[in-house]
Parts: C-alpha cells; structure tokens; sequence
C-alpha cells in the first residue's frame, strides 16, 4: 500500500488502492502535489493516482521486466520509468498543462528507431543499458530523473554505467 501523511499531526490522510505488486520500489508526489507516481518491483507496470482523491488515473504498460523506479519532470508535463529489462521510458502526462490520457514518447533502448510522433506511439527506441563491465543484473535500469530543465533524462544501470539522454531527440 501506499498510504500519503500529514506533516502536520501525523495521520494518514489517504491510502492509494490496489496497486497490483507485492511490494512498492518507488512512491513520489508531482511537482504541484496533484499527482503520485508509484512503481512496484514485483509487476512490469507503473501507475498514476490522484493525490486528493486517491484514484488510479493511469497505468503505465510497455516495460517487459520490473519497474525498479520512476520520476516526474519538475513541470509535471512527463514522468519516467526505469525497468530491469534495461529500458527507461519517458511518458507524456498532461498536454497544455491538463490532464491527457497517456502516451509513451520515448523508450531509451535498442538500435536507433524515429517514428512519427502520434498518440501511444514510442518516439524513439535507442541503444541502451547492459553493456557494462559489472556482472548484477547486467541491464537492469535502477534509477532515473530529469534534469530541471526537463530537457534530459539521467539513468543509471546495474551495468555500472551512468547515461543522459536528450529527453527530444532521445540520444
């Protein structure tokens, strides 16, 4: 469970439903507090719900392995998800500033790949993690966030390397 606290007197003012995972990876509130991202270690999805009211808004499906983690851009605009299958993901949130039903626009993996930029349409497909010297979970991608501009992307891999990535163009 994910249970959201007052600061204030310590009580617990809501508790996001079933998450589908046995154990919540990572928990994190939007920049404007509005909405919470949560990934769970034990299922290939991430999901987004409303802070106020505590429904699930969105479920974010395309990792083939476990989401170890995700993030918010600091406008709230994006979020993405890093996964053992060695992928991070960047997913559009709101459009203009509302709320929009969710697309992916990046995947950082694989061999390089441009699309056409629609709805539910990855934009780019890029060679990633897993080529690292260290021998745990060569690919795996353990932690992720956008730089405050928004502008890239930071990941870091159990492959022992560290990789930024221009959140437009991808690479």
């Amino acid at each position: 469970l994910v249970r959201i606290w007052s600061v204030v007197d310590g009580s617990c003012l809501l508790t996001l439903g079933n998450l589908g995972g046995d154990a919540v990876d990572s928990a994190e509130f939007s920049e404007n507090g509005k909405l919470v991202l949560v990934t769970c270690l034990s299922i290939s999805v991430a999901s987004v719900w409303c802070a106020q009211t505590g429904s699930s808004l969105h479920t974010l499906k395309g990792h083939e392995a476990y989401v170890t983690c995700g993030h918010f851009s600091l406008d709230g605009r994006m979020a993405v998800t890093g996964s053992l299958d060695g992928t991070a993901k960047i997913w559009e949130i709101t459009k203009g500033g509302h709320d929009a039903g969710l697309h992916i626009s990046a995947s950082l993996r694989c061999t390089s790949q441009v699309r056409e930029h629609s709805d539910g349409a990855c934009l780019h497909t890029l060679a990633g993690h897993g080529h690292g010297e260290c021998e745990l979970n060569k690919a795996g991608v353990n932690a992720a966030s956008f730089s405050a501009s928004s502008t890239h992307v930071l990941t870091a891999s159990s492959d022992c390397t560290a990789k930024i990535w221009c959140v437009k163009s991808g690479r």
